[in-house]
């Protein structure tokens, strides 16, 4: 009786012919793996962002000095050139080639705001011109004035929280960029600290906020003063963590949408945290958020209760009117809402619990 242990001679074809199988089999998955590999590294070289060295002409006026800046979609560069006030440093920033064009709608805001009142919240544009890696007329690169620390940094510099007096300062002078982009019939769509800066000392702006990063922006105003027709159904825009309710709902924006991120920041400024800054789900912050909206009172008590007391005396002062109330059943009404005495009845609310604050202590 043949040893169990033994294989038989048919079995050892058997296992021959499965070892050249499973040799052969490892070689087309590593020839698999090494074309994937391939193609991988020339799809990342073509999706590079532009690259200056320092010393580089462009546009046949600024100079390159260094990278100071790398976002998903663009890099920026601090450049010196001159300009109508003389020779100056700036910013110059340049899109990724293999992306839908979208500075141009920054350089559009740009210069549009530095005609606007209450422009002072935006960097000066200083021009704009090709991007050199493109073919097309489209790709372009903006060069703007500089700005100093950004609001995030500084944040995180102050143990994650501003004190009372900083944060709602810091958020009127948001408030007041915000009503100048609205006028001029535009959106931000990615209000949060990040998207925020101080001036620089050098130029005594250092107190002065700036709103900055217009990659998500959206007109909402057509050429002829009338609001856009309303989208049923949009794609998401924005950071999760700030983002607004109509926003977690696909439902099309209005200017609600930034006054709302604008609030979140404001929260997170003054309190240090959101109420669901833990939590990884987009879908599950916009479901907390909502929760804020129920009619129900014990459920707006629990919603509110990890907030200061008055940011939700805040929000009770516009119970049933809160601009971001209606972005999916009444959208017309809610564009419409923001008119310049509601942005003035948010930073007088603001300035009247300073006060109250600073004459208690």
């Amino acid at each position: 009786m043949p040893d169990r242990q033994t294989p038989r001679k048919n079995d050892e074809i058997s296992i021959l012919f499965q070892d050249h199988q499973a040799e052969q089999l490892v070689q087309i998955v590593a020839a698999q793996i090494e074309y994937h590999s391939r193609v991988s590294e020339k799809r990342k070289d073509s999706y590079k962002l532009v690259s200056l060295s320092a010393g580089t002409r462009v546009d046949g006026r600024w100079t390159i000095i260094k990278e100071i800046a790398q976002g998903a979609f663009s890099t920026v560069f601090l450049c010196s050139g001159n300009t109508d006030a003389g020779r100056q440093q700036a910013a110059m920033k340049t899109e990724r080639a293999d992306e839908e064009p979208f500075l141009w709608q920054e350089a559009e805001i740009l210069r549009k705001m530095s005609t606007e009142q209450g422009g002072e919240h935006f960097c000066r544009w200083l021009g704009e011109g090709r991007d050199f890696q493109r073919n097309t007329k489209s790709g372009k690169l903006v060069t703007m004035s500089l700005t100093g620390p950004g609001l995030f940094d500084l944040l995180s510099e102050a143990g994650d929280v501003f004190s009372p007096g900083t944060a709602i300062g810091v958020s009127i002078q948001l408030l007041h960029a915000l009503k100048t982009l609205h006028s001029a019939g535009y959106l931000h769509l990615d209000v949060k600290p990040e998207n925020a800066a101080i001036g620089r000392a050098d130029t005594k702006e250092e107190r002065r906020i700036f709103l900055i990063d217009f990659g998500l922006a959206r007109r909402y105003i057509r050429n002829d003063g009338r609001a856009r027709r309303q989208r049923s159904r949009t794609h998401f825009r924005g950071t999760p963590m700030y983002a607004s309710i109509a926003a977690h709902a696909r439902a099309d924006y209005c200017r609600a949408s930034d006054i709302e991120s604008w609030f979140y920041t404001l929260v997170d400024m003054y309190t240090g945290k959101l109420p669901w800054t833990h939590v990884k789900s987009e879908r599950r912050m916009g479901k907390m958020k909502r929760r804020r909206l129920s009619h129900k009172p014990e459920v707006r008590r629990k919603a509110l209760s990890d907030l200061e007391s008055w940011l939700y005396t805040l929000v009770d002062m516009y119970t049933g009117k809160l601009p971001w109330t209606h972005v999916t059943s009444e959208h017309r009404d809610a564009l419409h809402f923001l008119d310049r005495r509601n942005y003035d009845e948010f930073e007088l609310a603001l300035r009247n619990y300073l006060k109250s604050t600073r004459s208690a202590s």
